[in-house]
């Protein structure tokens, strides 16, 4: 596992700093890519949507990414585009907390195929932060933010 990180940071050296939000500026992003998208820390229900993610041929990470992602965000404000997998059906459902949804942003999730539809979204709007993966995009959409772009590593 170490092996691989490794292998991806030669790969990538300019971009591996600010890849895990290091040389981010904005509060929103930083906290976003190091708290929700990055965290190293396990949750409850990881053996249970692993197991659903290899049985759909999807990978863990990036469904481990987008119960971070319900979690942080609110599932109701998470829209998960050109997929009808169950493993991700059951992490939004998963990270709903129940305390009240204060937060503005709605936050739209695109896996590989749909990560270019996601872009030109992003780059339709004048407000909101597009975090772009390999294996993923996320667009948060909000009048707060800036448009800005980022790209990042899952874990």
């Amino acid at each position: 596992m170490r092996i691989r990180k490794f292998c991806r940071t030669l790969r990538h050296p300019r971009r591996a700093s600010r890849s895990r939000g290091f040389g981010v500026h904005s509060p929103f992003a930083f906290r976003f890519i190091r708290e929700v998208i990055s965290q190293p820390c396990g949750y409850y229900c990881y053996n249970g949507l692993d197991r659903m993610a290899r049985a759909e041929g999807l990978s863990p990470e990036t469904v481990r990414a987008i119960f971070r992602i319900s979690l942080a965000l609110r599932p109701q404000r998470v829209k998960v585009t050109d997929s009808d997998s169950e493993a991700i059906r059951t992490a939004l459902a998963t990270g709903n907390p129940q305390s009240p949804d204060d937060s503005p942003a709605v936050a739209f999730i695109a896996l590989k195929d749909g990560r270019e539809r996601l872009e030109e979204q992003w780059a339709g709007n004048e407000r909101g932060m597009l975090f772009k993966a390999k294996e993923m995009a996320v667009f948060v959409k909000s009048d707060r933010l800036p448009h800005q772009k980022f790209r990042i590593m899952l874990p």
